[in-house]
């Protein structure tokens, strides 16, 4: 099956502690999702809640609210990405990658990933942009997400002015 990656490519300890935190004082604010899993039976695959599910973990807690639910491998992975990309914590080059994951892996159209994630459709492609620009560029990104809107000039840029490839 298809699994995507997590979204996030840093670690968030501090945010999974204070998530740990909350939780006994508020209880968990939504409950989980999953699907039985197709190859072992008895099993389930988590498709949202990785990150509750993990605070919880942190303070002891083993018995989590679930919803099962019957989902395709596509269903599944379109859920897990929608459901992170409606996070205000990933920067734009994360998003950018999801988004590339859905086109090239699962063949959405950048149309379908707008309607999929309820992003304007310039949004979609402007993030799939910097997410395909040279590492250079993307480490840039990264290291100022508010320069993102940047990205495909530069991408643009850096390109004219790279010596032609040679056969």
């Amino acid at each position: 099956p298809i699994t995507p990656p997590p979204p996030r490519s840093t670690t968030q300890d501090q945010a999974s502690d204070e998530r740990a935190a909350v939780i006994p004082a508020k209880g968990l604010q939504a409950v989980l999702t999953a699907r039985p899993h197709p190859e072992r039976k008895g099993h389930y695959q988590l498709t949202a809640g990785h990150r509750r599910r993990e605070a919880s973990r942190r303070i002891g807690i083993s018995t989590l609210p679930v919803i099962v639910k019957e989902l395709t491998d596509e269903e599944m992975v379109t859920l897990a990405i929608t459901e992170n990309i409606q996070r205000e914590d990933l920067t734009p080059l994360e998003e950018g990658r999801i988004y590339l994951l859905m086109s090239d892996e699962m063949g959405f159209t950048l149309e379908q990933i707008s309607r999929e994630v309820g992003k304007k459709l310039g949004y979609v492609y402007n993030r799939v942009r910097a997410a395909r620009a040279p590492a250079d560029i993307q480490a840039l990104t990264e290291a100022k997400p508010d320069s993102q809107p940047a990205a495909p000039t530069r991408t643009q840029v850096a390109s004219a002015h790279r010596p032609p490839a040679r056969n």
